[in-house]
């Protein structure tokens, strides 16, 4: 069968407007490519990735690292990502729990995760009001995992969350025909398990092939209280046709967690350093469910289509002994300075977020040209509830006293021109057209809160921007490459800067309100915005690969956390005027002999207000203005590093590495009585290789010295305080992968 001849711009126009209805395929043309940059699998530092939307190649201008399924399988054992993405430069995690199962966070060079772009597959991640991850819902997600790319700075992605300090982009397993399975089960320290099983089919009818896998991981936590048990499923069909790739993924599970998102004074610490102030329980689930379309309609011309769908459901509850009327914004005199006794508040979450993701590739002579969208839909509803052992006379013992929606609706348009003047040389253009639109809608009819004054906003907000970028990627010589890139992005605030409906102390971050209806208008939180310039250096042989990059991020109304949280465990934040990070990423990989190998990376970092004014409470609970200009942003640690010798003999592997993170300011003060003491953490990793064909036995030993230290920390307005880590612990495996 022939193809006809059709105009690229003709068919970008029907494939955006026309792009559900599948086109058939045509015999004998060519499968889709994927791009690899690796020809050994073996090398000491592998490199396999899909190029997309969101994906940097290796001659692409995008400071980024790559980790592939070998890595993955050699490093997981049962942590959650962000402890899994310490193998790329610049990431530094932590855990309230004290281990690294449950509520874990990342930052990526000192930028929080609500400010890095995460997708799965190419679909933002990131949720809509808070911009957090919450990788508790995705729990050993690693295991159905393909590879990673974790880019740093503004990287590639041009669509999703603002990719800010950078980007982390998930590909799930692609499947190739062929029946197999695999199976691992562990036990360790504070009771913590994980068994977990997978298996793919042959071929099937019309050319499919399916895979299942399931996961279920538990830990009681280092800390008092700070258990989770939680579960996952993962279920794809995958088609492999002559002009067409097919992927449909559904994936999700549930978790149950106990909070531990508080911190502990340096008094409290000598005193017990596994205790919790917290009695609190999470419990949410979020399935996924995605649809992926890869056409090559033209041998010049690719077509990709990406529709997705995912719900959340979900609650935590905080016990409380007693809380006054008051704090549930009960202005009645009678009841607000009453006290409820045996205090349980119910914080409920109910989410959906569905939409399309298009994007069309044109190769023409020397250049390659790709423009795409987002459309991202989410509606979401909070409510609050109370329940009280014993109420004062005359009040229910149970009562809501928030019940809000936001319905937020997130349109990008992108196009970028890559064009090759010669076999060496990638220069790139791109440039971002973002909008987000959200409004908020107090829906509170309980007549305990409602009728005693209680004030009922509503606002609706805009956010746009144009972005563009430009870099410039050079091969010098046949192991030496370097690239030069400069680029603009923005975020906007959360819902929580503009208003946390959900607090009695909070007051709207408006400057204009309609007395009459409530409806809020001109919005004080402004959007960050970044412009980052990236230098690197990269060297690559058979036995050495080294890499150098040189960054300055220069914002203007940086949105910086002020050192607390509020009463959801989110981060209090506030925009900086001006502030400046520069820093120095160093990334080495060296086969040392036939069986020894050494990793590691380095970064250096200042981060600092060029000017700021913060507005904090002095000793009077008065609100003076205090100049943090020339200090350090708190939340940056100034070093970050690992170091691993790795050992592989015929009968296994043996790993001990070591990871450092520097010094931590909790706040904008920059004193050292507010800040996180720099630690170092080693770790030693064996596997033995067992008579049965593709089984092991591996034992993980974290802290291997049983360093006593710190991970993260937050300040109150009175003291610091401090989420401790747990000592020497120890996790073993049976796993069987033939």
């Amino acid at each position: 069968m022939r193809v006809r001849t059709v105009h690229p711009f003709t068919v970008v126009l029907l494939s955006l407007a026309l792009a559900g209805f599948p086109v058939p395929a045509s015999d004998g043309a060519k499968e889709p490519k994927e791009e690899a940059t690796l020809k050994d699998e073996d090398a000491v530092l592998e490199e396999s990735v899909v190029v997309t939307a969101t994906r940097a190649g290796e001659d692409e201008p995008a400071t980024h690292t790559n980790i592939p399924r070998q890595a993955i399988e050699r490093e997981f054992w049962a942590q959650d990502m962000p402890a899994l993405l310490r193998l790329s430069p610049s990431v530094q995690h932590y855990a309230d729990a004290g281990i690294d199962l449950g509520y874990s966070y990342m930052s990526l060079r000192g930028f929080d995760q609500r400010r890095v772009a995460v997708t799965i597959n190419g679909v933002p991640l990131n949720g809509a009001e808070s911009h957090q991850v919450y990788w508790v819902d995705l729990p050993g997600f690693a295991e159905m995992t393909e590879d990673i790319q974790v880019q740093r700075g503004v990287g590639k992605s041009l669509y999703g969350a603002g990719a800010i300090g950078g980007s982390v982009n998930v590909e799930t397993a692609r499947l190739k025909p062929g029946e197999g399975y695999s199976a691992s089960l562990g036990w360790g320290t504070f009771d913590t398990s994980k068994v977990h099983v997978s298996w793919k089919s042959d071929l099937l009818g019309g050319g499919w092939v399916l895979g299942l896998a399931a996961s279920r991981l538990a830990s009681d936590g280092y800390r008092e209280r700070s258990g989770t048990r939680m579960a996952m499923l993962f279920v794809t069909a995958q088609k492999l046709g002559p002009r067409s790739v097919w992927r449909i993924n559904l994936f999700g599970g549930k978790e149950k967690t106990q909070l531990a998102y508080l911190g502990l004074t340096r008094a409290e610490l000598a005193q017990d350093r596994r205790a919790n102030p917290l009695r609190d329980l999470d419990t949410f689930y979020q399935p996924h469910f995605q649809v992926i379309n890869e056409w090559q309609a033209r041998d010049d011309l690719t077509i990709e289509n990406t529709w997705f769908a995912f719900f959340g459901r979900g609650k935590f509850d905080q016990n409380q002994d007693q809380a006054l009327g008051f704090e549930f914004k009960i202005t009645d005199p009678a009841v607000s300075g009453e006290s409820f006794e045996g205090v349980v508040r119910e914080r409920w979450i109910s989410e959906w977020d569905y939409g399309w993701l298009p994007k069309v590739t044109w190769r023409h002579g020397r250049g390659t040209l790709t423009a795409g969208a987002e459309l991202r839909i989410h509606r979401g509803h909070q409510w609050g509830d109370v329940s009280a052992e014993v109420a004062p006379a005359g009040t229910p013992s149970r009562f809501r006293y928030y019940d809000y929606r936001i319905p937020k609706t997130t349109t990008t348009f992108y196009v970028q021109e890559e064009w090759k003047p010669d076999e060496r040389t990638n220069l790139v253009f791109g440039l971002q057209r973002v909008s987000h639109r959200w409004s908020l809608e107090d829906r509170l009819d309980d007549p305990l809160v409602a009728s005693a004054g209680y004030a009922r906003y509503a606002y609706d907000v805009e956010y746009a921007w144009w972005a563009p970028r430009f870099g410039v990627h050079r091969r010098l010589g046949r192991h030496l490459s370097g690239f030069f890139s400069v680029a603009e992005s923005r975020r906007e605030p959360t819902t929580y800067d503009l208003y946390n409906i959900q607090e009695w102390y909070e007051s709207p971050a408006f400057r204009g309100i309609d007395p009459a209806t409530g409806r809020l208008t001109d919005p004080i939180p402004r959007e960050e915005k970044l412009r980052d310039y990236e230098l690197g250096l990269r060297w690559e042989s058979s036995g050495l690969v080294a890499a150098m990059t040189l960054y300055e991020m220069r914002f203007r109304d940086e949105l910086v956390f002020l050192g607390a949280l509020n009463d959801v465990g989110l981060p209090v934040t506030g925009n900086s005027d001006r502030s400046t990070h520069r820093g120095v990423e160093l990334e080495l990989g060296a086969r040392l002999a036939s069986a020894w190998e050494l990793r590691g990376h380095l970064t250096v970092s200042r981060d600092v207000h060029d000017r700021f004014v913060e507005n904090v409470f002095d000793d009077t609970g008065t609100l003076v203005p205090v100049d943090r200009s020339g200090n350090r942003v708190a939340g940056f640690p100034d070093r970050l590093g690992r170091l691993a010798v790795v050992w592989r003999p015929r009968w296994g592997s043996v790993e001990l590495g070591a990871t450092h993170t520097g010094r931590i300011y909790v706040d904008n003060s920059e004193s050292r009585d507010r800040s996180v003491d720099p630690y170092t953490v080693v770790h030693l990793d064996v596997a033995y290789r067992l008579p049965a064909r593709g089984t092991s036995l591996r034992l993980r030993v974290n802290n291997l010295l049983d360093h006593e230290y710190e991970s993260y920390g937050y300040f109150w307005g009175v003291e610091p305080t401090f989420i401790p880590a747990a000592g020497r612990h120890a996790f073993l495996m049976l796993e069987l992968r033939p």
